[in-house]
């Protein structure tokens, strides 16, 4: 049985140790094998529409002599970062022990996935997933049934409201119309006499 997108994705908020790995990269590669060494630099992002923004923004409020120096400090140091990443991922990629690291690291993160999708697979896992399916979807429905509940609830009271609003109405234009007819009634008799 495959899984459409919506079902994966409600599968990996019910269960978020089946969403898979990133594929990696190189850079993510070295950032790993780095960090055994305890040397914690990621490469550089390129960060220059940013940088170009808050130069633009500091040269406006504070003037032209204050931003240009801001773009010099951030040229800086992006040029020191770059030089600095440069240099760690030159001497991940010379050692020795780097490339059987790099196997391994992608080997781990290829199995991962693997395994994931063979769960996926897995007859007696689909079996608690449909399940899984079936109760999702009777809550939805749950949950329709109270929002037709609630409108026909507040659909009858507003029903009620006019019917008594109106019963009053028609009830006091009746007694106004009686009392203006009595108070007739009794007019014409005074002048009747």
């Amino acid at each position: 049985m495959e899984f459409t997108k919506e079902q994966l994705q409600f599968i990996q908020e019910k269960k978020p140790e089946l969403i898979k790995k990133p594929e990696p990269s190189l850079n993510d590669a070295i950032v790993e094998f780095l960090k055994k060494y305890e040397v914690f630099v990621k490469p550089p992002k390129d960060k220059s529409r940013l940088d170009g923004s808050i130069t633009g923004a500091i040269t406006g409020f504070a003037g032209a002599d204050i931003g240009g120096d801001s773009f010099l400090i951030q040229g800086q140091n992006k040029q020191t970062a770059t030089q600095e990443w440069t240099q760690w991922k030159q001497w991940a990629l010379d050692h020795k022990d780097f490339p059987k690291f790099q196997t391994d690291f992608f080997n781990e993160i290829y199995e991962y996935n693997q395994n994931i999708d063979k769960k996926l697979k897995d007859p007696e896992f689909q079996k608690d997933i449909h399940q899984l399916f079936i109760e999702e979807e009777q809550k939805k429905v749950k949950e329709i049934e109270n929002t037709y509940q609630q409108i026909a609830i507040l659909g009858g009271l507003f029903l009620l409201i006019i019917i008594i609003y109106s019963f009053y109405f028609g009830t006091e234009n009746f007694r106004r119309n009686r009392d203006n007819s009595y108070i007739r009634n009794q007019i014409n008799l005074v002048h009747d006499f």
